[in-house]
């Protein structure tokens, strides 16, 4: 049986300050903003991109990924709902 994209192992990618930006890889991560107004570009994975507390821009990029918005106004720029 195929393993669910979501159930595969990641690698986590924090934010060190309270504002920044953070860029993934072509493997499948959780790319995790602190406080203040982060930016998180996902990679070719099928990522978890979270945007935390603050003004957050989110771009997951090729692949499945999914978004957790936080405290703020946040804004997913490449989302096309089906």
């Amino acid at each position: 049986m195929p393993q669910h994209p979501w159930s595969m192992r990641r690698q986590k990618i924090k934010g060190r300050t309270s504002c920044g930006t953070l860029y993934g890889s072509d493997a499948h991560e959780h790319l995790i903003g602190k406080r203040g107004n982060d930016r998180l570009f996902g990679g070719a994975g099928d990522d978890i991109l979270i945007g935390n507390i603050g003004d957050d821009q989110l771009t997951g990029g090729p692949g499945a990924d999914f978004f957790v918005i936080g405290e703020g106004h946040d804004r997913i720029t490449d989302f096309n709902p089906l």
